[in-house]
């Protein structure tokens, strides 16, 4: 769990650092690792060398190439050692030693019996700083094949937009970066991320809002014309939800039929899943559904209307119109 947080953060983190050297180079510069990874990586290197009779001697060592090279000599005594090859690759690239980094990750791919989808990242990002940037044959198929692995890698996902983006593919770019947003990064970041997915876009409405910012103004009515009698105690639902994966609601609010039309604001504070915002999704699907119970699961008979929005939308006013029932 500790190497999967590291990546992630590191994955999102360097974004704030690597987007002005990209957007002015049009290749990522090697250097922002240098910025941000040297105090954590050691001290995450000094945590892995804990109990090991030469960590005394290691920890002798005032600089971090002392310190890679023990990591080095002790993995020749060790080759079967997954998580020191991972960490012998991280302290490389601290100390701009690619060609040690990815021959330390392609070790990795060698011990693991099924190659994991971050072993394929880690030995992509090392190329590609070995590459000076530029994106090879072999690093656009080692991120493919970790994104095949496990889609929602952060690190795959971030460069794997980068790439798609080279190649003109602005849509494949979109959806990575989409998907990127669905691991909850910091608001800085994730504006970040929105603000590039409008410009692929072609859209020069940028979106930049913090979670305490969404508050997302409803307005609920009955279609006209269409006669319908409840009674007076008929619950009515809002629901919101994540289209691509419906169950479990994301937040709710319950009123009465007897309200309607309703102006309504839905906000994090609606927000049903502990540790989950209105800004985790790309998209939400809103439907305003009556029930003659309390139960906020569609049955036969209810009354519904729905929309979807797109994150970069959510402060706009919308309007959502009771006008099916369910057969």
């Amino acid at each position: 769990m500790l190497w999967a947080t590291f990546i992630l953060l590191l994955a999102l983190m360097s974004l704030i650092i690597l987007w002005p050297i990209y957007a002015s180079e049009k290749k990522i510069n090697k250097k922002f690792i240098l910025i941000l990874a040297p105090s954590l990586a050691i001290t995450l290197y000094i945590y892995s060398m804990i109990g090991n009779p030469d960590i005394e001697t290691i920890a002798q060592d005032n600089t971090a190439t002392d310190m890679v090279e023990a990591l080095a000599d002790r993995l020749e005594k060790s080759p079967g050692d997954i998580q020191g090859w991972r960490m012998l690759g991280r302290s490389s690239i601290v100390t701009e030693n690619y060609q040690q980094a990815a021959d330390a990750y392609r070790r990795v791919l060698e011990i693991q019996e099924f190659p994991e989808s971050e072993s394929f990242s880690d030995l992509a990002e090392s190329l590609l700083f070995l590459n000076n940037g530029n994106f090879s044959e072999e690093i656009v198929s080692l991120f493919d094949n970790a994104l095949h692995i496990y889609p929602d890698n952060p690190k795959a996902l971030f460069y794997g937009g980068l790439i798609a983006s080279s190649f003109n593919d602005q849509e494949l770019a979109v959806a990575r970066w989409q998907r990127l947003l669905n691991s909850s990064p910091p608001d800085d970041i994730k504006n970040i991320l929105l603000s590039k997915i409008a410009e692929w876009r072609g859209n020069e409405t940028i979106a930049s809002f913090t979670d305490e910012d969404i508050k997302i103004p409803l307005k609920v009515s009955l279609k006209k014309n269409i006669n319908i009698m409840f009674k007076h105690d008929t619950n009515l639902f809002i629901i919101a939800r994540d289209p691509d994966n419906p169950r479990p609601p994301i937040a709710v609010i319950r009123r009465k039929t007897s309200e309607l039309p309703l102006d309504i604001i839905l906000s994090n504070d609606n927000v049903m899943i502990p540790g989950t915002t209105l800004t985790n999704f790309n998209q939400l699907e809103i439907i305003a559904r009556t029930s003659d119970g309390n139960n906020p699961v569609a049955e036969s008979g209810d009354w519904y209307g729905s929309i979807i929005i797109s994150s970069e939308n959510f402060l706009k006013d919308f309007n959502i119109v009771i006008e099916q029932q369910i057969p």
